[in-house]
Parts: C-alpha cells; structure tokens; sequence
C-alpha cells in the first residue's frame, strides 16, 4: 500500500503576517485540534490519497477511510481530476439567497408593525382627551390582536412551505436511505424555527378568542420561539468559514435580546419601552438577515472574502450601523402616531359630559384595555 500526500492549497505568506511567529504554533493546533475551526488555518486544505495497486487492471482503488476532522480522500479515475464533495455538498445545504431575505422581510414587517401598534396604544392610553377611546376601542384592540396572531401563524407557514418545497428543499424527508445520511438539515432548522413562531401564532390566537388561557401566556410563547431560533443558530455554523460564522453570530445578539425581553413582559406586561425595544431588535433582526444574505450569496458576481479579517472588522461596523438603523425607524415611527394621534383627537368634535364614563388612563398595564 502506497500513501500520498497532496497539499492541494498551501499555507501562504501572508496568512500569518497577521501573526507574526504563529505560523508553527498554527499547524501544531491544526493537527493537535481537528475539530477547533478556530484554530486551522483557513488557507490550508490537504488531500489525502490512501491507495492500493492492482497489478493486472494496473488501476488504483481506494481505501474507505477517514480521518476525522480532515476532508474525506477522494481518488480522480483516469484522465480526470480530484474534487472536494464534501466542502461541495455543505456549501449547497447551507442556504441561499432568498432563505435569508425571506425571514428577514417576515421581521421587518413584524417589527414595523409593533411600533405602530403599541404607539398607538401608547398614546390612546396616555392622552386625556375623552375622544382618545374611540380612536383605540377594546372590540379593535381585541380584533388586531387576533388578526396578529393570525398573520404571524400564516408567515410561519408560508417559510416552513419554502424551506420544504422550494427547489433543493428536502420536500419533507429528513433521512434519505439510499445515501444513509440525513436530507437538508440546514432546510430543516430553517422549517424548526418557523414552527416555533407557528405555535405562538396559535397561541395567540387561543389566548386573545377564548377565556381559557392566562393572558401572559402569548409573551412566553413568542419568548420561546425566539430562543429556540437562536438555539438553532448557536449550533448552525460548525465548519464554516471565518466571516460566516461571525455574521451568523451578531444575529444571535438580536434573537436572545427578544428572547430576554419576551420573558421580562411575562411579568411587566404593558411596558412601553420593553415593547419598543422587542420591535426595534426585530427590525435589526430583519435587516440583518438581508445583509447576511447579500454578504454570503451576493447577487452579483463582487463576491466577498470569507477569510479576511477586514471583512470582519467591516461587517461588526456594519451591524452597529443596522442597530441604528433599528433604533432611528421606531424612534421615527413612534412620534409619527404619536404625533397622527394629537391632530385626529383636535379635529374629533367634542363629546356630551353624560354620555361619557369615568376614565383612568394613567397606567401603563395592558391588562386595563383588555
């Protein structure tokens, strides 16, 4: 038996400058931790061609074996050329342009339409016109919160058809037999996550058409759907490249800050600044879910390098810019209903003393419009 190493793509000069003196320390991680992405090189692949001879068909034929942490050894046939399928394959399963600009436009619009919605109750609450409850009724209140939970059971499942039906998508099967692995799982976190947001859709729609369910129940719910998308995440980005893994990483910040203020409105229900901050995060989360799909699969054929650690320092740049982005649209959003509110209560005509109730709209608690 014969062994051949190939080193298909060398370490380079100028991988280490950043580095100055880490070149061995480098290698003897890479070959120490096989498993650390952290620790290899990102410039360096090795081929590793283990083989026997058949003298009479004077033909080579592999061994299957496979070191773990390496790249599986692949033998060219005769005339041909030796390629990588498993770097192949995992970048096909990894997604695609429109899997990330779909759930970011789900965000978006999700996120714009808190703002407008608890501005709105916000300033009906708060404003001591006695018009101020016909503007913001109970019965509407109770409407949009159903027609809410309605839409957000109906994006879930529009996503969760995409991921499973689009072209390339596993169409429902999670194990294919005849390769003995498993179909698309990054399809299938996809469509996981999507469920979670399903169910507090649901649940929503439980809590706010029935009398059954505690009313803080629809806060866990959604509070959940965010940590589990941000579980999934956290264990979405073994093997990838520098810059995805940290693109990826950034957006966990936007998920786990939802998780976190979903379970704090569990207890301070009606808080309009937590309110706020849940639709700003999940604005940031919508434009950064664009931004990851222009950077990982751009439109046009300007491709970024995934390696490079100024892309790095670029991109965290640019997430700081998204967050202000986030804050400045709700900020904006919010004084414009604020402000629409103010003139429709001056132009309302004025209402008779005896026909109007006692109103105290001095808390800030939700549980007083339901």
């Amino acid at each position: 038996m014969d062994l051949d190493l190939k080193v298909v793509k060398t370490f380079q000069k100028t991988d280490f400058q950043r580095f100055p003196g880490e070149e061995k320390a480098s290698r003897r991680r890479y070959f120490s931790h096989p498993y650390s992405s952290k620790s290899r090189p990102p410039m360096l692949r090795l081929t590793f061609s283990a083989h026997t001879q058949d003298q009479e068909a004077g033909s080579y034929q592999p061994i299957p074996t496979r070191e773990p942490g390496f790249y599986q050894p692949i033998l060219a046939p005769e005339g041909g050329t030796c390629r990588n399928t498993d770097s192949e394959g995992l970048q096909n399963n990894m997604g695609n342009f429109k899997g990330h600009a779909l759930p970011g436009s789900f965000f978006l619009i999700t996120g714009l339409w808190w703002t407008v919605k608890y501005s709105l109750w916000y300033a009906t609450r708060r404003s001591k016109s006695a018009g101020a409850g016909r503007i913001a009724t109970r019965a509407l209140q109770h409407r949009l919160e159903i027609i809410e939970g309605a839409v957000m059971l109906s994006f879930s499942v529009i996503g969760i058809l995409g991921e499973q039906l689009a072209t390339g998508g596993p169409k429902f099967h999670l194990y294919d037999s005849s390769t003995q692995h498993w179909d698309k799982l990054m399809n299938w976190q996809h469509t996981t996550m999507y469920l979670f947001f399903a169910l507090s859709g649901v649940t929503s729609l439980t809590v706010h058409s029935t009398d059954g369910a505690p009313l803080a129940l629809d806060r866990l719910l959604l509070g959940l759907a965010f940590f589990n998308e941000g579980f999934l995440f956290l264990y979405h980005l073994h093997g990838r490249d520098m810059l995805d893994v940290h693109v990826h990483m950034l957006l966990l910040y936007a998920i786990f800050g939802g998780a976190i203020i979903c379970f704090l409105e569990v207890f301070h229900r009606g808080n309009i600044l937590l309110e706020l901050l849940r639709a700003a995060l999940c604005v940031l989360q919508g434009s950064w879910f664009w931004q990851i799909a222009f950077v990982l699969y751009p439109p046009s054929e300007v491709q970024w390098d995934l390696s490079d650690h100024n892309n790095m320092m670029f991109i965290t740049m640019c997430y700081s810019w998204h967050l202000a982005f986030a804050l400045l649209t709700v900020a904006v959003a919010h004084t414009i209903v604020l402000c629409a509110v103010r003139s429709k209560l001056r132009r309302m005509p004025p209402m008779e003393m005896g026909l109007l109730k006692p109103r105290d709209r001095e808390g800030d608690s939700e549980d007083e419009v339901f």
